[in-house]
């Protein structure tokens, strides 16, 4: 049975704010929620696949809409808080007219790093944040192309 490593999400990374400074002009803002992992041993691998559950929820100078923020996830050496291998999700929820908020949810491919010991807790963290930094944006709706003229009964 292997230690899974814990997760941890640093303050100031919970949370992703969009609009001005004050409460009034939040537009939306992005959260992480509930955060899950699930190790295993392949060969001289750990494996961690990791989920998350998270929210946005509109603010006061918030509009329905898609939006969507990156959320990076990080498997973090203990020892020198080297990081080991990290990857960014764009992770991203539509919020319906007449609803508040809405959900999102990310389940990563296994991360593999080096199976050292089965206390794999002592030796690895895993650290699921926004980031400084981290800019949320709206979904652009897709513009449909135009056919061009197919160029039947074009001369040359």
């Amino acid at each position: 049975m292997v230690d899974c490593p814990e997760i941890r999400v640093p303050s100031g990374e919970a949370a992703l704010r969009v609009g001005g400074d004050g409460s009034a002009s939040v537009r939306h803002q992005f959260s992480v929620g509930q955060v899950a992992r699930e190790c295993g041993v392949a060969g001289k691998e750990l494996t961690i696949k990791v989920g998350v559950r998270g929210r946005v929820v509109l603010g006061p100078a918030g509009s329905p809409g898609s939006y969507s923020a990156p959320l990076s996830i990080s498997v973090r050496q203990q020892q020198g808080e080297k990081i080991l291998t990290s990857k960014t999700f764009a992770v991203g929820a539509t919020i319906a007219p007449g609803t508040s908020g809405a959900d999102f949810t990310v389940v990563t491919e296994p991360f593999a790093v080096p199976f050292t010991t089965e206390h794999a807790a002592d030796d690895y963290e895993v650290v699921v944040g926004f980031g400084k930094g981290a800019k949320a944006t709206p979904v652009e709706k897709r513009k449909r192309r135009q056919s061009k003229a197919s160029g039947v009964g074009a001369q040359d």
